[in-house]
């Protein structure tokens, strides 16, 4: 199982870098008042992590709350 995810995480690796060298323009970004001209790979990276930031904050306040929730029953 272990090898497979590795063979996914070295797959999207290498679409997110062909991704990135291929796609080297700029975008606006506007929030509010604010606009930002920035290149796509920027773009795609910091999405990417805040994604992975996101997931492991969700991972673990759902592990918290089953081992809080099991620790009670096992009481």
């Amino acid at each position: 199982m272990r090898g497979l995810a590795i063979v996914f995480l070295l797959a999207f690796v290498g679409v997110a870098v062909t991704l990135c060298a291929q796609n080297l323009g700029d975008v606006n970004l506007t929030l509010l008042a604010w606009t930002v001209e920035v290149p796509v790979y920027l773009v795609a990276v910091t999405g990417y992590l805040l994604g992975t930031l996101t997931g492991w904050a969700v991972a673990g306040v759902l592990m918290r709350s089953w081992r809080r929730a099991t620790e009670r029953q096992a009481q």
